[in-house]
């Protein structure tokens, strides 16, 4: 069983490691934030800072893309449809 003094002081000593690594990275970062430290971590990821945009995956249900591509299929075919008709 993990002593809580121990588990405590290995949280403090990582948090120290993250802030030092972050340190590193925009000492020798250029002008650039998407620089890469030596773990391959970007400078914003190291230093903590939440990452910008969609996370990668998908978040829509399999249904929901079959119904929206369903729906996609009949306009093209509407539109192609019409352009045919009026040739």
């Amino acid at each position: 069983m993990i002593d809580l003094k121990k588990f405590q002081r290995a949280e403090e000593i990582k948090k120290e490691m993250l802030e030092l690594e972050a340190e590193l990275s925009t000492l020798f970062a250029s002008n650039s934030k998407k620089t890469k430290n030596d773990s391959g971590k970007t400078a914003a990821i190291a230093s903590g800072k939440k990452k910008r945009g969609r996370k990668k995956g998908s978040k829509m249900s399999a249904a929901a893309r079959a119904k929206i591509g369903d729906a996609q299929r009949k306009r093209w075919a509407a539109k192609k449809k019409k352009t045919s008709a009026s040739k």
